[in-house]
């Protein structure tokens, strides 16, 4: 029976089996006959309870509606049960909400009084960042103003290292270009060898200066390579001028090996390859006492047309522990602090060549021990030159047998190395008993024609080997002896000659200058087609007959006259502008095509100085591909890369430099493309020379370096003097010009009068004077107090007349129109007039033609013509020549020529 029946109906059971029910009552057990169950119903139909009942006679209809009856209140009753059941439930169930919500009700109280806690606390914590922003606020302002002082910093560092760097190269280009022009002269081998080494090491020195000066380019990252065609051996040869003696000095053998692999002909930085080597060469020679010095080059891997050199530079000097080596490559820092004390040095050379490895694609590292010495090694990449082999081993030379006479069996290994690579058969021995028994072994069988004799051996020296040599009998004859000395030792070089040493070749030895000991001892012939060659390439530029053309803009007339004279003399025409306005006038007005192939353009002008100028003629379509190259004393990178963003295409410094002035002429004046130029044609024939006027250079002038002068003029007495006799006439007044104009409160004026005067003092080579100047000039752009400005212009003008008297004095100039500083004549004397007649009609003849000729032509004439003329004249013809005021000064010549008979 299931649930369902139950609540639907009763249920009635009759005929029970008497062991499956019992009732139990007071008459005992008994079997009942009737059983009943009946569901006891809810309102809502739901079953309440079932109610069973058992009866001993069977349930008649009478009975059933009694217990029909009577469940109807049951049921009543059990649902009110039920109901007071369920409210007894809702409420515990309430109750235990009111005790649960009380707990709540209390933890959120607490709750809540935490939140307050937590919101003064907040309170607190915003007062706190109040303060704290006030704070960082007034921190913001410091650190505004801490970058507007390092930004300042950084701008005076920035001039301080463009002063240094002027102040440094200027020199240093003198003692380059005097050294060079020394060259070009007949010298004794012995000069040669001293100049070329003084040329050589001013090269190198110049171009490490620089990257010291310009050090602030790696801190920036704005170090920039160069990759342009160089020769290896030509690196190693300005390295050994540098570090070479240093090495000789300490008693230090001095070895370069190359691998016979290794390219010659390369592709990169020679300036900063020569840099890396000479500042870990230096390093070795600092750090060793005794021993050697040794550099070898070979090739790790080629790709590409490129080669990956691995350099080593090892030295048996002092070493380093590991800790040591640790610290090396990092700015201002050595292996130890001591060693600031007892060897020297910034720090700064290893820092500077990590950098420079690692832009040639490489690495840089050191293996040392301590007491046994290190090895500096890196490896970089370099292209692989397209030049040809400049020089041609001769004929004569290949196949001859050699003997290679040294103690140290290094380097006996190296020169052996080199001498095969000429194509030379070549032995070697380690003593000069061994060489005196080779030599007579080999005569008249195969006899030695060359001995590489060392200058310094223990037992039997070089020069004790030799006179044994000589005086040996040989039926082959002598062999030619060059001897191997140390670095600039030339105290041996007249006792070898005496004993008939044939040639002299310098430790460490390159490719370059054993060639030339094998060719001068062998084969001299090819030794001055050398030095031919040399003194054509010397003498290339030369642009007659090219129709180079450039606009020359630039406001001081000294620099005018340089750069003029400079590029005339090579065959370029000049036109000149003052300022930029003036370019941009002429610029605008020329016609197309533009009879200009190449601008140079001065920076500090007045009106409109030459970024203003650059900046403007790039807006013009019309001049997008004109080349305009700076002129400025600034060498620092950050005035070259202003240029270049600017437009310009190239940058050239002052003083002038002729090799660099000429340089910029042949990269970009000469104007590509067919019908651009006229076709070339043969240079004119050489003028006649004109009268000789180096005697009227006194010897020497009080505060001038003239050699410094003249090689900023190429070496062109005519030129210099001139300028010399601009400098009195255009700036002896500078120092009144500035006074009037910082009494008018003119700043603009008395700084360019200043910057003015420097400038052409610096072209002139009166450095003291310069150097007065640039103090002013500093003082007046800072708007220092008037105190040190008025001391600095009295300094000033101490210096501008001390030098304006002494160049008046040593040049016959007057002081004042009526005045003279010679013993010249009062009148027009009628019969000197008349001996210079010819002279004077040549003179006015140029004059009339517009000859420029006609200034060197007067210049010759000055000395005779002020014994006949009065000097004021003198000097009034002088002045109109000057200014090319050619009419009147011709008119002059006439008026005196009148006068004659």
């Amino acid at each position: 029976m299931g649930q369902c029946a139950l609540e639907k109906q009763s249920i009635e059971i009759r005929d029970i089996p008497a062991d499956y029910i019992r009732i139990s009552s007071g008459l005992g057990d008994a079997i009942p006959r009737a059983l009943m169950a009946t569901p006891v119903l809810a309102t809502d139909g739901r079953v309440l309870a079932v109610v069973e009942l058992a009866t001993l006679v069977p349930f008649d209809p009478k009975r059933r509606e009694l217990i029909e009856t009577l469940l109807v209140p049951l049921a009543m009753n059990l649902e009110i049960f039920e109901r007071n059941q369920r409210t007894r439930q809702l409420l515990e169930q309430t109750r235990r909400q009111a005790e649960e919500l009380g707990v709540q009700t209390e933890e959120l109280r607490a709750s809540q009084e935490e939140m307050q806690e937590q919101k003064d606390e907040l309170l607190l914590q915003k007062e706190e960042l109040l303060k704290a922003n006030a704070e960082i606020s007034l921190k913001s302002a410091e650190v505004d103003t801490a970058r507007e002082r390092a930004e300042a910093a950084t701008q005076a560092k920035s001039m301080f290292l463009a002063n240094m760097s002027h102040e440094i190269r200027t020199p240093m280009n003198a003692v380059i270009g005097m050294s060079h022009l020394c060259l070009k002269t007949d010298l004794s081998p012995k000069q040669r060898d001293y100049v070329q080494k003084i040329h050589g090491a001013g090269t190198s020195l110049l171009g490490i200066i620089n990257d010291i000066l310009d050090f602030s380019k790696i801190e920036a990252d704005k170090l920039e390579m160069e990759n342009i065609p160089f020769w290896l051996d030509d690196v190693l040869g300005n390295v050994m001028a540098v570090v070479g003696l240093k090495a000789h000095e300490k008693g230090l053998e001095f070895l370069i090996h190359v691998a016979p692999d290794v390219p010659d002909n390369l592709v990169g930085d020679p300036l900063r390859v020569a840099q890396v080597l000479t500042n870990l060469i230096n390093n070795a020679v600092k750090f060793t006492e005794t021993g050697l010095v040794k550099l070898d080059i070979a090739v790790a891997a080629q790709a590409d047309g490129r080669v990956q050199l691995a350099v080593d530079v090892e030295d048996t000097g002092i070493g380093m522990s590991p800790e040591q080596a640790g610290r090396l490559f990092r700015a201002f820092s050595q292996a130890d602090g001591t060693t600031t004390r007892k060897y020297g040095g910034t720090g700064l050379g290893l820092t500077i060549s990590k950098r420079l490895v690692e832009m040639m694609n490489g690495r840089i590292w050191v293996e040392s021990t301590p007491g046994q010495g290190s090895h500096f090694k890196f490896v970089a990449w370099l292209g692989v030159g397209k030049q040809v082999q400049r020089r041609a081993v001769p004929g004569t030379i290949k196949g001859l047998r050699t003997l290679i006479v040294d103690d140290n069996p290094v380097a006996r290994e190296i020169l052996a190395e080199q001498v095969v690579s000429l194509g030379m058969r070549v032995d070697s021995v380690g003593s000069g008993e061994d060489c005196l028994i080779a030599v007579r072994n080999a005569d008249g069988v195969d006899p030695y024609k060359l001995v590489f004799m060392d200058w310094r051996m223990p037992v039997m020296s070089g020069l004790e080997t030799l006179r044994r040599l000589r005086s040996a009998t040989l039926g082959s004859g002598q062999p030619q002896v060059a001897l191997v000395t140390a670095f600039g030792v030339e105290e041996v070089r007249d006792e070898a000659e005496a004993l008939g040493a044939t040639g002299f070749l310098a430790k460490p030895v390159t490719q370059s200058n054993l060639w030339d000991a094998v060719v001068g001892c062998l084969a001299p012939q090819e030794r001055e087609a050398l030095a031919e060659e040399g003194r054509r390439v010397s003498a290339s530029h030369d642009f007659h007959g090219q129709g180079v053309h450039v606009l020359l803009v630039e406001d001081n007339d000294v620099n005018q006259q340089i750069a003029s004279e400079l590029l005339e003399s090579v065959g370029v025409q000049v036109s000149i502008a003052v300022n930029g306005k003036e370019a941009l006038d002429k610029l605008a007005a020329a016609p197309d095509p533009l009879p200009w192939s190449l601008v140079f353009m001065d920076i500090q002008m007045p009106v409109m100085d030459g970024h203003q100028a650059t900046q403007e003629i790039r807006r013009q379509p019309r001049f997008a591909t004109l080349p305009i190259v700076a002129m400025t004393a600034h060498a620092m990178a950050e005035e070259r890369d202003h240029c270049i963003a600017d437009g310009m295409n190239d940058h050239i410094g002052k003083p002038i430099d002729p090799e660099s002035l000429y340089r910029a002429v042949a990269r970009w004046g000469i104007k590509k493309g067919t019908g651009a130029l006229p076709p070339p044609v043969a240079p004119p024939a050489a003028p006649p020379a004109p009268a000789p006027v180096t005697h009227l250079l006194p010897a020497a002038i009080e505060g001038l370096d003239m050699a410094a002068g003249l090689h900023r003029v190429a070496d062109k007495p005519v030129i210099y003097l001139k300028l010399l006799r601009m400098f009195v006439g255009g700036q002896a007044q500078a120092a009144q010009i500035v006074r009037r104009a910082l009494a008018g409160g003119d700043s603009e004026l008395a700084l360019h009068t200043v910057h003015t005067t420097r400038g052409v003092a610096g072209n002139i080579g009166a450095n003291a004077l310069a150097d007065a100047a640039r103090a002013l000039e500093k003082l007046l752009r800072a708007g220092a107090a008037a105190a040190e400005v008025d001391a600095a212009l009295n300094d000033f003008d101490t210096q501008l007349a001390q030098q304006v008297t002494a160049l008046r004095v040593a040049l016959g100039i007057s002081a004042t129109p009526s005045e003279t500083t010679d013993a010249g004549a009062t009148h027009i004397d009628a019969a000197g007039l008349a001996a210079l007649k010819p002279a004077l009609l040549a003179l006015r003849q140029q004059l009339k033609e517009g000859d420029n000729k006609a200034q060197a032509s007067l210049l010759a004439l000055l000395a005779p013509l002020r014994q006949a003329v009065p000097a004021r004249q003198v000097d009034a013809l002088e002045r109109m020549v000057d200014d090319y005021d050619f009419a009147p000064a011709a008119q002059c010549i006439d008026d005196w020529l009148g006068a004659a008979p």
